[in-house]
């Protein structure tokens, strides 16, 4: 499912690999389009949990790129360490 955040975040869930993939496509897709009309802004897509992500327009990211990264909240220890 693709849930509207805010005007330029979208969360993405799906329960396995597959639906969560072609949803990840679709809402960069979708802010992609909206990114014309703010060309200072990238797409940062934030990886939460296995089964949600943000798609979000990010001044942090030049426009025209996509980047990916993963949400870590403070004080928790990577569990692959």
């Amino acid at each position: 499912m693709i849930e509207a955040r805010s005007e330029h975040t979208l969360a993405v869930t799906a329960q396995d690999k597959a639906a969560m993939q072609r949803l990840l496509t679709i809402a960069e897709r979708l802010l992609r389009l909206r990114a014309t009309t703010l060309p200072k802004r990238g797409i940062l897509i934030t990886r939460h949990s296995p089964e949600l992500f943000t798609v979000a327009l990010s001044g942090d990211v030049p426009y025209g790129l996509t980047r990916e990264c993963r949400f870590r909240q403070p004080g928790l220890r990577d569990s692959r360490a």
